[in-house]
């Protein structure tokens, strides 16, 4: 079942951020993950963005989070950025498809430009967008300044 996350969701998504944090390139970069910010972040797209979570039989198993905001170059449109998306391996498959698909419903009338992104450590995902309507418009590369 897709539903909006509340408050009582936000332990288990702390739990499933730090594992995805653990994975991600950001982590093998040394910096670490920060449970209070986390927290006070999941709280704020509660409120005043977007938060989905999936839950099979009443286990969080999926969560997408997307910013809302006006579009920088032209503030007459909305856009929507996907800020994080997980699901757990062992549910992977269609939970993804149809997580983005409602929220593509959901936001229909909030937004006009709906953005994913593609960390370096995920796999597979140009074919997964393309297949789904989307086309790549940017590239992020990042560096840790010391």
């Amino acid at each position: 079942m897709i539903r909006r996350a509340v408050a009582a969701d936000i332990p288990v998504l702390l739990s499933y951020g730090e594992f995805f944090w653990s994975e991600s390139p950001y982590a093998r970069k040394g910096i670490e993950y920060c449970p209070q910010t986390v927290e006070r972040l999941l709280y704020d797209m509660i409120e005043g963005h977007y938060l989905i979570v999936t839950t099979v039989d009443e286990v969080l198993v999926g969560f997408l989070g997307i910013l809302t905001a006006p579009f920088p170059f032209n503030d007459n449109y909305r856009v929507g950025v996907e800020l994080f998306f997980y699901v757990h391996p062992k549910h992977r498959g269609s939970i993804g498809s149809t997580m983005m698909l409602q929220a593509e419903l959901d936001l229909a009338d909030e937004v006009d430009i709906l953005s994913f992104g593609d960390m370096s450590s995920s796999t597979d995902m140009k074919d997964y967008y393309d297949n789904r309507g989307f086309e790549m418009t940017e590239r992020s590369y990042s560096k840790v300044l010391e």
